[in-house]
């Protein structure tokens, strides 16, 4: 009994020398804002964005490299969100000055189809090319009106 509670005294006291069994990771955030100059109805809020890189060879090719994917949720305008990636990532991602794109699929309209009626990024308002390096941007959106084939079931 004497040693069991010897035991207990001792055993907070070896608990906190001990060291950390991990190092923490330093993390880099690029921060990112949807925003419109109309009001829409958001009927659903999940929507994903990405963060791409395009790669084309110049002549007929392109290629799509996600470099960050994630969903978020939003019933109103303007909303506020972030892509967090470890130091070493954002390292190797904005030393070599590269531009990347945000895509964003949301069937903000709620009919279980990805077209007309959706929001999207408003590019004739403002390409969606960025520079990591800007660290925040911000992107308008504007509604879906026409050109666009139905994607069912997101």
């Amino acid at each position: 009994m004497r040693l069991l509670l010897i035991f207990l005294i001792a055993l907070p006291s070896i608990q906190c020398s001990k060291e950390p069994l991990y190092e923490p990771v330093e993390k880099q955030y690029f921060d990112f804002e949807l925003q419109t100059s109309h009001y829409y109805q958001i009927r659903r809020g999940t929507f994903q964005v990405r963060l791409i890189e395009i790669i084309s060879d110049g002549v007929s090719k392109s290629s799509v490299i996600q470099i960050a994917n994630d969903s978020f949720f939003a019933n109103k305008l303007p909303f506020k969100g972030s892509f967090s990636f470890t130091q070493a990532v954002w390292d190797s991602l904005t030393k070599n000055n590269k531009s990347y794109f945000i895509d964003i699929k949301w069937d903000s309209d709620g009919n279980g189809s990805y077209c007309n009626g959706d929001l999207i990024v408003d590019s004739q308002l403002e390409f969606p090319q960025l520079k990591l390096s800007e660290k925040k941007k911000r992107f308008y959106l504007k509604e879906r009106t026409h050109g666009v084939l139905c994607h069912p079931g997101l």
